[in-house]
């Protein structure tokens, strides 16, 4: 997410599914309380996890 890569590019890189990339990013943003990737990124670098 940092890289501002999407779904489907994210997908390639990991050779899983593009449903699977969305289960994970729903995952991170709902963890970090971020509403959208932009969010979670600036909170996860504020909190040392990037």
């Amino acid at each position: 997410m940092a890289k501002g890569m999407t779904n489907p590019e994210v997908s390639e890189l990991m050779s899983v599914s593009k449903d699977r990339v969305k289960e994970l990013v729903s995952s991170i943003l709902k963890k970090l309380e971020a509403s959208n990737r932009t969010e979670a990124v600036q909170i996860a670098t504020r909190c040392g996890i990037l």
